[in-house]
Parts: structure tokens; sequence; C-alpha cells
């Protein structure tokens, strides 16, 4: 009972939210959204909404969560009907967020409870774009963070430049040996023209 009631509350929230007001904080949004439940014709005695405590916790939580309703809702997708021509939708094909299996017990609330499972959700932050496409192309960067070990294709790679290096390093000490004999070689043979 007092779910539909949570949700009655939470869609008259959004649609308060949606039509944005300037100068309104969120609890002038929610003063709104409670007038609108006190006047709605689904609540028959016009009560009072009581689940304010509960809609405070749940509100970031699936399908509750505003972004969820703005960013991952798709609409259901429509099919036509063959005599009529007339569109036709099925909510089950309606995608509600990135996780629908999650659900959030309302039974036997404390606020305590509340309190601390709050304190222990973690978000983290998704991988960027930009970062997403280098991974996926096989060219990210190796980066010095603790944590992050290079792959075995990334080590044989920082071994095979550090090898051309050594290499063209060897290659050019070699061509200065060779240009520092020429050089006493002509020397040399300057010096033995210059005694006949």
């Amino acid at each position: 009972m007092f779910k539909s009631k949570l949700n009655r509350f939470n869609e008259l929230f959004l649609q308060v939210k949606s039509r944005y007001r300037s100068g309104w904080s969120d609890d002038r949004y929610i003063q709104e959204a409670r007038q609108l439940y006190n006047n709605d014709p689904s609540n028959k005695n016009s009560a009072a909404f009581t689940y304010e405590h509960v809609w405070n916790v749940v509100k970031e939580h699936g399908k509750y969560n505003s972004a969820t309703h703005i960013h991952g809702f798709q609409p259901p997708k429509r099919t036509k009907t063959s005599s009529s021509g007339a569109y036709t939708s099925s909510a089950s094909d309606a995608n509600f967020g990135e996780n629908p299996e999650i659900t959030i017990s309302l039974e036997d609330i404390d606020k305590e409870d509340f309190e601390v499972q709050l304190q222990q959700v973690t978000t983290t932050r998704p991988i960027g774009r930009d970062k997403a496409k280098a991974e996926a192309k096989g060219k990210a960067k190796l980066k010095g963070k603790a944590g992050i070990e290079p792959s075995e294709y990334d080590l044989r790679k920082l071994n095979l430049i550090d090898e051309i290096s050594s290499t063209n390093r060897a290659k050019s000490e070699a061509i200065e040996k060779f240009e520092h004999k020429i050089e006493k070689f002509y020397e040399i043979e300057k010096k033995k023209l210059e005694m006949k």
C-alpha cells in the first residue's frame, strides 16, 4: 500500500522538478509535490504524504532517481496494428534504467539503519568516452599509478623500444669511432705527403 503512495509522490515530485522555476530550492519543489499529492484524485481521503522519510532515502536509488528517469529511461517500443493502423506499446519492452532487477526493501525501516547504509554506499565515476575509445583500440597509455599493471604486450613493446634505442646508440658510437679513425688516417697521409 505504501509503495503505491511512495511511487505516486515520486511521480509528482519529478513532474514538479521537470518544470524549472528560477530561485526554487529542493524544499520548495518538495512542498509543491506535497500540495499536488494532497489534491491528487488518486489520494482518496486527501491524507498528507506520511512516508517522506522513506522517500528521502530511496529517491537516489533505482526507479526513484530523477537521473534514471531523465537519462536512463527509454519509452516502450511501439508497433503498428494490422487493421486499424494505430500504434500499440508494450510496457514489458520498456527499459527502466540500467539495472531494473535492483529492489529496495522498505519493510521494517529504521532511520539509524538508513544513515549507516548511506555512509557505506560508494559511487564510482564511469570511464570517460575518450579513454574508453582508446582502451577499445588498444592504445591506452601506461600510467605510473599504483595498482595498474601494464599488459604483457606493453612490456614487450617497451623492451623492444629499449633495444632499438640501445642499438641506435651503439651505431652512432661506431660511426663516431670510424670518423675519428678516418680523420687520423687523413692526418697521417697528409704528413706523409708533406715529408716527400
